[in-house]
């Protein structure tokens, strides 16, 4: 006999989606260890809409947009799928009494990886509706991965707790690495698209959407995110056909009126007339870093114009464009973005910089961020009479530059997710071995597969660097605490 790891309804033999609440299910023999059922009986009878409600609130989602809303703060009791004026879930005695009695079986057993997965997965559950259950179930993931780093059930427990703490890059490793081990699960492909679209990248989301269809044609929810996806980067066809699949596949009237519902609203905002820019001619250092910047992802079409107080001085305006809302790991990206941007057009025009560009809401004139760059000009050539190059920041005259190797492996550093804003500097005892000083960044307390997504980043830029500067020669970077000096790690490429 199996249950709806959603719901706690009975299967019916064979079946591939529960006829309760429409999860898809993984087949009998693929099914994870199962959770007893009196202990999925009284979690879903916590309220009256189930657990498969408050499930699919976090998981799965249509629309990255409740992915994240739903979960605004991940320290407290997600309540949102419930009636109007439901009072606050509790978690009954006999389920608590059943996760305690799971965890000292487990920490008697602590070779017994199944049942460690099993309790990750039970306090998992739990933590949908108590957040103080989430240390737990990592705890107990933890202690699987050290042991097994490459067991699918705690990588897949892992991917799913991040995604429901918004932790982006954190779910995006785990479940990388799940899918190596389980390739093609279209659930997970779909959690995982919806973890790029969340965090600002969808184009990588089509293409995870896209690979769970291949596997499962008929799968609701990747044709959903698909729709919105495509909705984002303004290709209203696709977004319609995904859409209209979307609709034929929706598993109730409820589900369809949601659908019709976001067509709207994204064929809306597609239809919507586009702000009366006039950027500047393209033929100067001005006009041609305001193009390169309307045709940024995800911002471009956000500017509403660009003004110049200087040569030098850049106020982007953006409509509705909240960056302090912004995912750390989608901020990043677009700063890094912003700053090649500016960056290639200052070397083309020999602008010397340095160069500020404000970016501010246009509604209340807030600067939400500010982004400085310098570049280095060489010999070759005078800067031209109408961008006169300024000189380079007394504060920025030791820093490498983009125009060397060396400087170039410092911005790659420098822009690595969720590592590049601890990198505090690169030292170079030879030109081609350096030592980078991270602040507080342990990477002996890193899961396994976090720590090696970390050094395949660094491995991949340094690779590239070296075959866009032509260096032959094997590079080595230290990897080391800055307030020690400490080398945690060395990658040679």
């Amino acid at each position: 006999m199996r249950f709806c790891p959603q719901c706690g309804a009975e299967l019916v033999p064979e079946a591939k989606f529960c006829v309760e609440c429409g999860e898809r299910v993984a087949p009998a023999a693929q099914a994870r260890a199962p959770v007893p059922t009196v202990f999925i009986a009284v979690i879903a009878g916590l309220a009256v809409t189930g657990l498969a409600a408050a499930a699919l609130i976090l998981r799965n989602l249509p629309a990255h947009e409740r992915a994240v809303a739903r979960f605004a703060d991940a320290d407290a009791p997600d309540n949102s799928g419930m009636p109007p004026n439901h009072p606050p879930i509790k978690i009954p005695q006999k389920a608590i009494d059943f996760i305690n009695d799971l965890e000292r079986r487990a920490e008697a057993k602590p070779n017994d990886l199944p049942l460690w997965d099993q309790l990750g997965d039970v306090t998992s559950r739990a933590a949908l509706f108590d957040p103080a259950y989430r240390s737990r179930s990592l705890a107990a993931y933890d202690h699987v991965l050290k042991l097994s780093p490459d067991d699918p059930a705690a990588l897949r427990g892992v991917g799913n707790i991040n995604y429901d703490l918004r932790h982006y890059d954190e779910a995006i490793a785990a479940y990388e690495h799940y899918l190596k081990e389980r390739p093609g699960d279209p659930e997970v492909l779909t959690d995982l698209g919806t973890m790029y679209l969340s965090s600002g990248n969808p184009d990588q989301a089509v293409l995870q959407y896209k690979q769970a269809l291949l596997t499962n044609p008929k799968f609701f929810q990747a044709y959903y995110n698909l729709g919105v996806a495509y909705g984002q980067e303004n290709q209203m066809a696709q977004a319609r056909a995904s859409f209209e699949r979307a609709l034929e596949l929706a598993p109730d009237e409820k589900t369809r009126g949601e659908i019709k519902q976001m067509m709207a609203s994204i064929e809306g905002a597609g239809s919507a007339s586009a702000p009366n820019i006039e950027p500047v001619a393209a033929t100067t250092f001005q006009g041609s870093v305001e193009q390169m910047i309307h045709a940024l992802p995800i911002a471009g079409n956000k500017v509403t114009s660009v003004q110049w107080p200087t040569d030098s001085h850049a106020r982007v305006m953006f409509q509705d464009f909240p960056m302090d809302s912004m995912p750390p790991f989608a901020k990043m990206k677009f700063l890094a973005n912003l700053r090649s941007v500016v960056l290639a057009n200052m070397q083309q025009y020999r602008v010397g910089g340095p160069v500020i560009v404000d970016l501010i809401d246009a509604a209340s004139g807030k600067v939400m961020d500010s982004v400085a760059v310098t570049a280095a000009i060489h010999s070759g050539g005078a800067p031209s009479a109408a961008n006169p190059a300024p000189a380079v920041a007394a504060s920025n005259a030791e820093a490498p530059t983009p125009a060397d190797f060396q400087g170039a492996v410092d911005q790659m550093m420098r822009q690595l997710p969720i590592a590049g804003v601890k990198v505090q500097a690169l030292k170079w005892s030879a030109p081609t071995r350096a030592t980078v000083l991270m602040d507080n960044f342990p990477m002996d307390s890193m899961p396994a597969f976090v720590r090696a997504r970390f050094l395949d980043h660094v491995k991949s830029g340094l690779e590239n660097v070296k075959r866009a500067h032509n260096v032959s020669e094997t590079v080595q970077l230290d990897i080391a605490d800055a307030a020690s000096g400490r080398v945690m790690e060395s990658v040679s490429e």
